[in-house]
């Protein structure tokens, strides 16, 4: 398994616990230079996006959309079978190791596209189980699971999120966590984004909501720009409301905590 951490050349602090957290348990890995803001124009040409052109995302969400997609080229360039994608504020479960410094493991699963991070929320999947090493399990995500900071990508899960971000629209533009693990689900030729059980990843902020030594430069600048956003109408909040209720009553029975261990 090939492992890359994106992170900011400038990011010393965060590297050095990266370089702490993987070292705990030997795994190999390659810091990847994210993309800073002064950047986007130059790689939105490099892959033919009109990414630069919208108005939906801060110039570090842009970036950080570059980042990603960056790598995924480089996987394809390089000819790899695998990757797993880290980003720099993370912190690796149990027996992590096994999963990150082989691929073997994955060959005969069939599976392109696996989520290794958690929310730590409920989120629907499907009945079927695959069986993997140290007795976790992966399931196939029926709904959206946000968050890029632990995935792993075979080549033609690579190909396949690189033809669907090159198929968008300026008007089409979303974080790209809520591209990759939301509405890629509902794109025509899209893979199935399987769900590792217990997950072996997770950010900081989730794991420790206090603790708060590496904020998170994109998270403030979706918070600035979601407080900025239009408000909505009454009845928009009454349909959200009744949402929640409805998701908060029903929603529990048939959605399973995705843990972190």
């Amino acid at each position: 398994m090939k492992n890359y951490v994106i992170s900011l050349a400038t990011a010393t602090d965060r590297r050095q616990h990266i370089i702490t957290e993987f070292g705990k348990q030997n795994i190999d890995f390659e810091f990847f230079d994210a993309i800073t803001p002064n950047y986007i124009d130059e790689y939105c040409t490099k892959f033919n996006l009109t990414l630069a052109n919208t108005i939906k995302l801060s110039g570090g969400e842009k970036a950080c959309f570059l980042s990603h997609v960056s790598l995924w080229q480089k996987m394809i360039d390089d000819n790899l079978d695998y990757i797993a994608v880290f980003e720099d504020d993370v912190y690796l479960g149990n027996n992590a190791h096994v999963f990150f410094n082989d691929d073997n493991w994955l060959k005969d699963t069939g599976i392109d596209y696996l989520k290794t991070e958690t929310f730590l929320q409920e989120r629907k999947l499907s009945q079927t189980i695959v069986n993997l090493p140290d007795k976790r399990t992966a399931q196939a995500l029926n709904e959206y699971h946000l968050g890029t900071a632990g995935y792993i990508l075979s080549q033609k899960g690579a190909l396949s999120l690189l033809t669907y971000i090159k198929s968008l629209s300026t008007d089409d533009y979303l974080p790209i966590d809520q591209l990759m693990f939301d509405n890629y689900m509902n794109h025509q030729n899209a893979l199935p984004i399987y769900q590792l059980l217990p997950a072996v990843v997770a950010q900081e902020f989730i794991l420790y909501p206090t603790q708060n030594t590496m904020p998170s430069d994109i998270k403030s600048s979706r918070d600035e720009r979601v407080k900025n956003k239009p408000k909505r109408t009454l009845l928009q909040k009454i349909k959200g409301e009744l949402g929640n209720a409805y998701r908060k009553t029903f929603g529990k029975f048939s959605r399973t905590l995705i843990n972190f261990q």
